[in-house]
């Protein structure tokens, strides 16, 4: 679970998007992740914080053993800010609120996935609950402001 979210898990979603939304949603996607990155490694910087195996011996890493700090998770941040937005938009593009038992559906899913890689994060032993609440916390911040109506609004005005 921990890969969905990285490199792969990543493309998946712009490839998604960019195949099931309008152009100006699915560059709101692109923009949630390529925000987020930036966001997180200016918060990485600021609080410099290592990840639990750096400071605790006895925790083997199984996956990203980089030497990078880890607060907040970037992963948890990006799988937040390009999911997120994503079944947002692809909800209200397709009139799925006129089906709420689909909409709560697909809700529902995309929560359980965004939970199963911010915990697989901690399983694996590459960060700390402190740290991936702080990603999910990011990232939700990052989705709230690129979801604003004058955001969306803005990128409508740059096709015209």
């Amino acid at each position: 679970m921990s890969k969905l979210g990285d490199k792969e898990g990543m493309g998946v979603i712009v490839f998604i998007s960019v195949h099931f939304n309008a152009r100006k949603d699915a560059l709101l996607v692109i923009l949630g992740f390529t925000f987020s990155v930036t966001v997180v490694n200016v918060l990485k910087f600021m609080f410099a914080e290592p990840r639990p195996f750096i400071v605790f011996p006895q925790i083997t890493p199984s996956s990203c053993t980089n030497q990078e700090y880890g607060y907040p998770s970037g992963h948890a941040t990006a799988i937040v800010a390009t999911w997120a937005p994503f079944i947002m938009l692809f909800i209200e593009n397709y009139n799925l609120r006129n089906y709420p038992m689909l909409s709560g559906l697909l809700i529902v899913a995309v929560s359980a996935l965004i939970s199963a890689v911010i915990f697989s994060r901690a399983f694996v032993g590459v960060h700390s609950y402190d740290q991936l609440l702080a990603g999910f916390v990011t990232g939700s911040s990052v989705t709230y402001l690129l979801c604003q109506t004058q955001v969306r609004a803005y990128l409508s005005h740059l096709k015209t």
